[in-house]
């Protein structure tokens, strides 16, 4: 009898979520369908590519990736507080799944920002490093999650939706805050106002050497003498010599390297100039009285 009525209670609660979720999920949809319009036109404009199969690519891909991300976050620490409340949580659980989804998010972020970006020679390659080191280990705990709680008739309504919902929001939202903050507070939107290739150019190239950001480089496509000459730049000033293996342009590559010796002052940069003459003078270099 305690127990039928136990059944009925956990009934009542789940009908009470239930409707409490109905109008919440409708107005969730509406916000993530603007929210990703205006995801991936920021995106694409951004890199200048307009076409859906880059939109696609550069929008859709990592979504996917970080939602599957997100929602393993999620379920790990909603069956990790099951765990530890011996199953009594029930109600909170919108809250603790938001918590794990924004604090996932957070970490990827810094994970790329301060890790991944530096150190990579392909603009979209960290999303994916990204994604395999944190993502991997989320799907892992999250199929033990579905094994354990697949099969309560709740687990859909409880744990794998709110999830998604959440974790979706979360993923969304910040990167989103964090960007629009970025490009607000930096010389970016000024940049874009500014008429004619050669202004638009040094304006970039400024920006990128100020905030170290070689994406900056990279992503606006504008000219491919530009993107080395940018990143070479960035590199040197910077002194991160992984940077100049970015540059395509063979003499703007060897002038990387040569600077990199200079600033630097390691000789040893000077062995992978391929420009014999230029090595040469890298090798033979000394420096001043007021460089030391």
């Amino acid at each position: 009898m305690q127990e039928l009525q136990e059944k009925n209670q956990n009934t009542q609660e789940v009908e009470v979520l239930e409707k409490g979720y109905h109008g919440f999920y409708k107005t969730v949809w509406l916000i993530l369908l603007l929210l990703l319009i205006f995801v991936g036109w920021t995106f694409t404009h951004g890199t200048g590519e307009q076409n859906l199969g880059a939109w696609i690519i550069i929008t859709i891909i990592p979504i996917i990736g970080y939602l599957i991300v997100f929602v393993g976050a999620g379920l790990t620490i909603r069956l990790v507080l099951d765990k530890i409340f011996k199953n009594k949580l029930n109600r909170p659980v919108l809250a603790t799944v938001l918590i794990a989804a924004l604090v996932t998010a957070t970490a990827s972020y810094f994970f790329i920002v301060k890790l991944i970006v530096p150190l990579n020679s392909e603009s979209m390659l960290f999303y994916y490093i990204d994604l395999t080191i944190i993502g991997l280990p989320a799907i892992l705990i999250s199929l033990l999650a579905l094994v354990l709680k697949i099969n309560e008739p709740s687990f859909w309504r409880l744990y794998l939706k709110p999830a998604i919902i959440t974790s979706f929001l979360a993923m969304l939202i910040l990167p989103l805050a964090v960007e629009g903050l970025n490009y607000l507070f930096t010389k970016t939107l000024t940049c874009n106002l500014v008429t004619g290739k050669a202004p638009q150019i040094s304006c970039y190239r400024a920006e990128a050497i100020e905030t170290g950001n070689y994406r900056l480089c990279l992503e606006k496509k504008l000219d491919a003498m530009f993107e080395g000459d940018c990143v070479a730049a960035i590199a040197v000033y910077k002194k991160n010599p992984s940077l100049c293996e970015l540059v395509k342009e063979l003499k703007v590559y060897d002038a990387c390297l040569h600077d990199m010796a200079i600033v630097t002052v390691d000789k040893r940069f000077c062995d992978g100039i391929k420009n014999q003459g230029l090595k040469e003078s890298c090798l033979n270099y000394k420096p001043t009285t007021e460089e030391n």
